[in-house]
């Protein structure tokens, strides 16, 4: 009888011992950035991915590893994430894909990227490695919105460009000067690299004799952009620039794909890796809507007339 209860308080203290045990932690899913693009860190993919039945605290966690618009922190940003062995890299932007691939070959990223552009991928059909993403299609909109900017302001003799130094895209100055010539102006175009380039920046296309500007994509501009919109009022130079959250803060305008498409395709890439498929069997999506956003208030601001028929053209303006 006694060797029967010894049994069953062994059992007993066995089975605690199982219970007790912590649970197995949920696969990670690290997000590599400049800095939060818009609403706080990771709502937006939380939300394109519960859209698609992948809940973050229920099948994955997700942490945000941002260089709060410091891109020399990218190298050891890569190597934490990696050593944290994610299930999955997300990486916004060519300076955080390219870090991501240094620091692993095995690892699935998903990038939103000018891919082609910035040589990080010779065909957007077949990726190959462990990289596929999402196309930010730069090559198409960089010359569309200089388009938009003639249409908006009329005549003009000059066209700031304000580039991203960080950026490696051989061909961009000279096809978006050859569109400008086609259109009537040429370019003063300045390269920066951090938010203390700006104002230098701002500078010199006032000395050039610049009447209007164009902000080149860029995830460093996004994250900056409040920075970028306090500019443009302050040297009364009207903008046009990548996302509405850049009309928000200053832009005169802004053209190209929502920030909702982006996420609703990076998501659409993740649970396809999620789900078993290879990033080099995923070709790169490239964004199916675009919209053209007017800030009328900055308009009237800088004494710009928007043409009716652009208001007309435009998704959506803004008071």
């Amino acid at each position: 009888m006694l060797r029967v209860l010894i049994g069953l308080v062994l059992l007993g203290l066995c089975g605690t011992s199982t219970s007790a045990q912590p649970a197995k932690p949920l696969p990670l899913i690290g997000w590599l950035r400049v800095a939060s693009p818009d609403l706080p860190p990771g709502k937006f993919l939380s939300e394109a991915l519960a859209n698609r039945g992948l809940v973050e605290g229920r099948h994955y966690r997700l942490v945000v590893y941002s260089a709060e618009g410091d891109l020399s922190r990218f190298p050891a940003l890569a190597a934490q994430l990696v050593g944290e062995s994610p299930a999955i890299i997300v990486a916004f932007g060519p300076d955080a894909t390219r870090y991501a691939r240094a620091a692993t070959s095995t690892i699935p990223i998903v990038s939103a990227s000018a891919f082609v552009e910035e040589g990080l991928v010779k065909s957007l059909a077949q990726p190959k490695g462990n990289l596929t993403g999402v196309s930010l299609l730069v090559d198409e909109i960089d010359p569309k919105r200089l388009e938009i900017l003639k249409e908006l302001m009329g005549k003009l003799r000059t066209v700031a460009v304000l580039n991203d130094k960080s950026t490696h895209i051989p061909n961009r100055a000279a096809t978006m000067a050859a569109g400008a010539a086609h259109l009537g102006f040429e370019l003063a175009i300045v390269d920066v690299k951090q938010s203390e380039d700006f104002e230098a920046a701002f500078e010199d296309f006032r000395k050039r004799g610049a009447q209007a500007l164009t902000v080149n994509s860029s995830t460093l501009f996004a994250t900056l952009r409040d920075r970028i919109g306090a500019l443009s009022k302050a040297y009364r130079l009207p903008a046009i620039c990548q996302w509405r959250s850049m009309v928000e803060s200053g832009c005169l305008a802004s053209y190209g794909f929502p920030l909702t498409e982006l996420f609703e395709l990076v998501a659409e890439q993740v649970d396809k890796v999620w789900r078993g498929a290879k990033p080099e069997m995923l070709p790169v999506l490239q964004p199916r809507r675009f919209e053209l956003v007017i800030n009328l208030r900055v308009a009237r601001e800088m004494g710009v007339e928007v043409p009716a028929a652009m208001l007309g053209r435009a998704d959506e303006v803004i008071e």
